[in-house]
């Protein structure tokens, strides 16, 4: 088995990764635009926000805390909860609904540069990457013409781009065996606004090979990179150490190459790791 997950589910992967280091089961971790290193910390710092819901829900009247959750996973469907986030967030920001993990000690810690460094996580084989234009998906909306590409750009070095370089780094010096991969295509159907690019999880329908479901008629070249992606992450889970270098993608090193998708028109290409870490020196290295 291998897990795989993008985004928040790409730093569930890692905090798997860090809370079993003896005994993972899996033989193998993918991880999309995420890791322990890109998730920042709650800013929910009194922890009342999933409170908060649950009144709005039917779920409140000062139910002890184990009642208020048993409400909440019994009588609220996803349906409402979805319908509920979206509602509220179109038109009000306090309190400013964030949900993410916490530090428990055991499913996530407040350490994990110092466990790495220790051997203190599993260590399996890992492909990690992130796309060229994460942060066009995730800023807010601020009308058809778009954001601004510069601010783009840097949100998505310091969120995204960076972290992951760190990550790659501190995978290779504590040797355990990571492909990095960068996502450079965007197609109209699935990235239909002319800015948006290869945003965060614009890459799933090429993965998944659900990019036809979209509006519009995919290119060849769209399905290539589908094709090609798949195969070699097909490859990775039949032998994770082994698959990738022979199929031309190989280990990461800090002097070495990463993996592009649809790089100027091309399908696969190898590019320098280097070039990745262009403009990450004016940001801080994770402190976690």
């Amino acid at each position: 088995m291998v897990l795989w997950g993008q985004s928040s589910g790409a730093a569930s992967v890692d905090y798997f990764n860090f809370a079993w280091p003896a005994d993972p089961i899996v033989h193998g971790l993918i991880m999309h635009s995420g890791s322990v290193f890109a998730t920042g910390a709650s800013k929910d710092v009194t922890h009342s926000n999933f409170t908060f819901v649950a009144e709005q829900l039917g779920c409140g009247g000062g139910l002890a805390a184990s009642e208020e959750l048993a409400c909440m996973r019994h009588n609220v469907s996803a349906e409402a909860l979805v319908a509920f986030y979206e509602n509220y967030t179109l038109g009000a920001d306090t309190p400013a609904l964030k949900f993410t993990t916490i530090v428990d000690g055991v499913t996530k810690f407040g350490n994990f540069t110092e466990r790495a460094l220790e051997g203190n996580y599993s260590g399996l084989p890992a492909i990690l990457g992130t796309n060229a234009n994460e942060e066009a998906s995730l800023v807010a909306w601020v009308g058809p013409q778009g954001p601004n590409q510069t601010y783009i750009h840097h949100q998505t070095l310091e969120t995204d781009q960076c972290p992951a370089n760190y990550y790659n780094e501190l995978r290779y010096n504590t040797s355990s065996l990571t492909f990095r991969w960068y996502n450079l295509a965007h197609f109209p159907n699935t990235s239909p606004r002319p800015w948006e690019k290869a945003y965060h999880a614009s890459e799933l329908p090429l993965l998944f090979g659900t990019y036809q479901w979209y509006g519009g008629a995919p290119t060849a070249l769209q399905r290539a990179v589908s094709t090609r992606w798949q195969d070699l992450y097909l490859a990775f889970m039949k032998d994770p150490v082994h698959a990738l270098p022979s199929m031309g993608w190989p280990a990461y090193t800090p002097d070495g190459q990463a993996m592009a998708f649809g790089a100027n028109g091309t399908v696969s290409s190898l590019m320098p790791v280097s070039a990745l870490a262009v403009g990450c020196a004016e940001f801080p290295l994770p402190t976690q």
